[in-house]
């Protein structure tokens, strides 16, 4: 939830709503992550597990928001109570096979969630997810 101050008009009360057309909200964090990983198997399968947590830093954060004064105008603002960091913790498990000495080629799916709110001063707390499936290429270096 988010409070825009109308640029012309009467301004809502707390607890308000506005008519809106549409409403885009971009938040970019930057993911600094510290994972344990344990691995098992053979030369040409392995498998493993990943534990771990990470700091996110918000790089940057954007709100626009079309409200209805008659005919539509658009705000854009900056969201508010957001802090500058959260913490995450991160599980997963993954597959590797080793094509050849060199070149391997690797599936694990993961999951994020977070360990600290990323609002502040808020009567609810923003606590994300997300679920990914990673696909790469591993080059193994002696």
């Amino acid at each position: 939830s988010y409070f825009l101050k109308p640029k012309s008009g009467n301004y809502p009360r707390p607890g308000d709503s506005a008519m809106t057309r549409f409403s885009t909200n971009e938040l970019n964090y930057l993911n600094i992550p510290l994972n344990i990983t344990y691995h098992f198997g053979g030369p040409k399968w392995q498998f493993f597990a990943v534990a771990g947590a990470g700091i996110n830093l918000l790089t940057d954060q954007y709100l626009e928001t079309g409200l209805k004064y008659g005919m539509y105008d658009e705000e854009d603002t900056r969201t508010t109570n957001l802090r500058p960091n959260y913490w995450n913790g991160n599980i997963g498990m993954g597959v590797r096979w080793q094509a050849s000495r060199i070149l391997g080629f690797q599936l694990s799916p993961q999951y994020q969630f977070g360990l600290s709110p990323i609002n502040e001063n808020m009567g609810v707390k923003a606590m994300p997810r997300v679920f990914s499936v990673q696909l790469g290429t591993a080059i193994k270096i002696n």
